[in-house]
């Protein structure tokens, strides 16, 4: 039969999702047989780049562009005039939680980022662990449906290495609690069976290799460490979300403290073009760098977990020709 990498992949997405099969093309093709994750990035790359980036006159601004962009362009353009509109929808969601608008400050609906940081860092990673969780079932969901069973249960984000993940999450979060009581030790039984099943695992595949039980330890040592160590650093890595938050607020507080510099030292005429040249600075290059970053948190620690590639989308051929020439070739 034809190896799975070589079957043409059908990008088939309603209007909505569309314009996110740019993120998932750039870094590749799902390939056939795997679950497609343009729905879960459309849902994680507004969600990440509105809490980055929450800001309801920078949002009007992304929309207007996406919609003259829609209006004027064809084609990938288009598709990126969509994903403009979109993540400016998004921006003034989180400018109104926020209470902001270019960078003028009122009471907002949900938290002030400079003022509830540590609010800011919960949800952050909770959102991280829920989005590397989706990425392990959606691995698991892939073995499956290809019926390899092995790499379900011992691959990197296969459901031992999830058990290790979710019940580490929960060992410290116990800890974290006063009193811990009984909860920390079911949750160390099931982290201890994570670990002893992965690093067993190890020494059985080494020895079916003939590469001996030492060098199996070895490598169930490593594969345990990868494991850990690679989770803690995928989780950690969402902090950044709220880290950006912040420093989108500590621009305006830089901007509004020289306006009002320039206001005392009788240079008044300045003061409101600092401002508005300010919210541009913020505008594209913070809004540039935000972006990268949401690419970035999906790539990389979403991403990682389950894409597996194909090479090629499915172009169906089309014969162009008139209903004149049609009738010809019939008669």
């Amino acid at each position: 039969g034809i190896p799975l990498e070589e079957i043409p992949v059908k990008m088939n997405h309603n209007k909505f999702l569309k314009p996110f099969e740019l993120i998932v093309g750039t870094y590749g093709i799902p390939r056939y047989s795997a679950i497609d994750p343009t729905l879960f990035v459309a849902i994680s790359f507004l969600l990440m780049f509105g809490a980055m980036f929450g800001d309801i006159g920078h949002g009007l601004v992304f929309v207007l562009a996406g919609i003259m962009m829609l209006w004027r362009m064809r084609g990938p353009s288009k598709q990126a005039g969509a994903l403009l509109a979109y993540i400016g929808l998004s921006s003034i969601l989180f400018g109104f939680l926020y209470g902001s608008f270019f960078g003028i400050e009122f009471h907002p609906l949900w938290i002030k980022p400079m003022d509830d940081v540590f609010v800011l860092f919960r949800v952050c990673i909770a959102f991280g662990i829920t989005l590397l969780t989706a990425g392990i079932f959606i691995n698991i969901a892939n073995f499956g449906i290809n019926k390899n069973m092995r790499s379900l249960l011992f691959d990197k984000s296969g459901l031992f290495s999830g058990l290790i993940y979710w019940a580490g999450i929960g060992l410290i979060a116990g800890l974290l609690a006063r009193p811990a009581g009984i909860y920390v030790k079911l949750t160390a039984i099931l982290f201890g069976i994570g670990i002893v099943t992965i690093f067993a695992n190890s020494v059985i595949e080494a020895i079916q290799h003939k590469d001996g039980m030492l060098v199996g330890f070895i490598e169930g040592l490593l594969h345990i460490f990868e494991i850990t160590m690679g989770y803690l650093a995928n989780t950690v890595s969402f902090i950044r979300i709220s880290a950006f938050a912040l420093n989108h607020f500590g621009f305006f507080m830089t901007i509004f403290a020289i306006s009002d510099m320039l206001k005392n030292a009788d240079m008044s005429v300045l003061s409101l073009p600092f401002v508005i040249l300010g919210n541009i600075f913020v505008l594209f290059l913070e809004g540039l760098v935000v972006m990268i970053q949401c690419l970035r948190l999906n790539y990389y620690e979403f991403f990682s977990r389950f894409f597996v590639s194909g090479k090629r989308l499915y172009n169906p051929l089309t014969l162009k020709t008139s209903p004149k020439n049609i009738k010809q070739y019939l008669s």
